[in-house]
């Protein structure tokens, strides 16, 4: 997609065929490290579940899924959203799907922090945006979980911060009923004592 940086190519996807049996097994070795961290650029994979979500939270079409990390704790969740930092730019709209305390928040924050911001990071709530200044560029954190539709949305001026080549990070959007395109949808799932985070591209909701 257009908002995420060029990224190195996998040393995997790029090792030439004929490799001798030691590099093979370096290579092996790598790729079982890498399943176990929590990193944005993990290997992708076809997505069977439809995902669209519509205001019941019914799923109506097949996205691609680049990543499905377990987090464990909140600092790996805050690794991740570094690592996601590093890789996304401006313009960029990102749907963030998750029950309460599911992480979405914190995500942002980490997000955030990554980017520069030092000062007090608040939850958009009750003011629908908060916005900073990052080394990236505005990023705006809205939450529509007190949105009653999307005219609503609309009267207190959400559509506006999409006008303009920033960040953007929505959580709840199912309450905007399609009304955004988004580049990217993060999904946070409660999983053991952890969190299991799937990424989605070229998603509406």
């Amino acid at each position: 997609m257009g908002c995420m940086s060029n990224r190195p190519a996998n040393d995997e996807n790029t090792a030439a065929e004929g490799t001798d049996s030691a590099a093979l097994a370096a290579r092996t070795s790598n790729a079982s490290a890498a399943k176990s961290a929590p990193t944005f650029a993990a290997a992708t994979s076809a997505c069977t579940a439809a995902a669209r979500w519509s205001l019941a939270g019914r799923f109506d079409m097949q996205p691609i899924v680049e990543t499905s990390t377990y987090l464990a704790d909140e600092a790996a969740t805050i690794a991740f959203a570094a690592q996601f930092a590093a890789s996304v730019a401006a313009p960029c709209s990102v749907a963030l799907i998750g029950d309460l305390g599911a992480g979405k928040t914190t995500f942002v924050r980490g997000v955030l922090r990554a980017l520069g911001v030092t000062g007090a990071i608040k939850s958009p709530t009750y003011a629908l945006v908060e916005s900073y200044d990052t080394t990236k560029g505005e990023v705006h954190h809205l939450d529509a979980y007190r949105i009653e539709s999307r005219d609503d949305f609309e009267a207190r001026g959400g559509f506006e911060y999409f006008e303009s080549p920033s960040i953007r990070f929505v959580e709840w959007p199912q309450r905007l009923d399609g009304a955004v395109n988004f580049d990217w949808t993060i999904r946070f799932d409660f999983e053991d004592a952890g969190r299991r985070v799937t990424v989605c591209k070229g998603l509406v909701a």
